[in-house]
């Protein structure tokens, strides 16, 4: 059986004191915890954007970075394209809703910040690998358009994406998938439902445009009208088979740039109306 050393007095007091210190400790755990997470202090406010006004329940202590977060899961939109401004300049990130002043039921503005995030990815869709330059902000919908201008009719298939294996959602925005420079994508044929046939049977995208002959053939304007699928190496043979084009080395130019021989017209942006100049010359591998 345990022995005590010392009066029962100084037992008593040595208890009391422990007691107290604990009682203290927990006291000053739980202030702690109720500044920060004080649920009771929570404001219901308004989010506003070009699509109407969103409800949004905001902690005092959070930071205007926090406020972010939770809007680019709550609206798909990425934290860092967010401007948040209310009845004065915009929120600074470290900034919290205490501070700048923020009370129950404010409204504020959140703009997007109009400078685009564009690269390049890769589909892979049965046998082909194509190329494409996506924004962050386009939809998974967006991007199967995109596919199905690029190659054209789909003989009555609907395509399925996916990224490392997961099925992406067609309202999904892109940068949910943290997609990035030369980004994979595998593109899945399915056969179409009777709801969407009468979408994907559509007939594949033709566009009409003029080739400039160069100032050696007198600047002659040709008349070509080609599926934007269509590649640029398509557009030669076809320029020189109804011999508009003697058989020369050729280069293509749309809009001051250099267009590439294995890709779309589409990937390049060709659009109806629009002119492509050819000048005799070719491109070196070192080019």
């Amino acid at each position: 059986m345990p022995k005590f050393v010392g009066s029962h007095e100084s037992l008593v007091i040595k208890i009391a004191e422990v007691n107290k210190q604990y009682s203290q400790a927990v006291t000053l755990l739980f202030a702690k915890l109720s500044c920060r997470f004080s649920y009771s202090n929570r404001m219901h406010v308004a989010i506003v954007t070009e699509g109407g006004e969103h409800p949004l329940e905001v902690d005092p202590m959070e930071t205007t970075a926090e406020v972010k977060q939770n809007l680019e899961g709550l609206l798909s939109i990425p934290a860092r394209r967010q401007i948040l401004s209310c009845d004065q300049p915009d929120f600074f990130d470290f900034m919290t809703m205490e501070f700048l002043g923020v009370k129950e039921n404010d409204r504020i503005v959140l703009t997007i910040n109009s400078e685009e995030n564009r690269y390049k990815i890769m589909v892979k869709i049965s046998a082909r690998v194509i190329s494409l330059v996506v924004e962050e902000m386009d939809t998974v919908a967006n991007l199967k358009n995109k596919i199905q201008e690029n190659i054209g009719g789909l003989n009555g298939q609907q395509i399925t994406l996916f990224y490392k294996d997961s099925k992406m959602r067609d309202n999904g925005r892109l940068f949910e998938y943290k997609l990035g420079m030369n980004s994979e994508i595998i593109a899945a044929l399915e056969p179409v439902t009777h709801s969407s046939s009468a979408m994907m049977l559509a007939s594949p995208k033709r566009l009409s445009f003029v080739v400039e002959a160069p100032p050696s053939l007198n600047s002659m304007r040709i008349p070509v009208e080609m599926v934007a699928s269509s590649t640029v190496n398509d557009l030669r043979k076809l320029l020189l088979n109804k011999k508009h084009l003697p058989r020369d080395d050729y280069i293509f130019i749309h809009k001051q740039e250099l267009m590439e021989d294995n890709q779309s017209l589409h990937w390049h942006g060709v659009k109806d109306g629009d002119t492509i100049d050819a000048f005799p010359g070719y491109v070196t591998q070192g080019d």
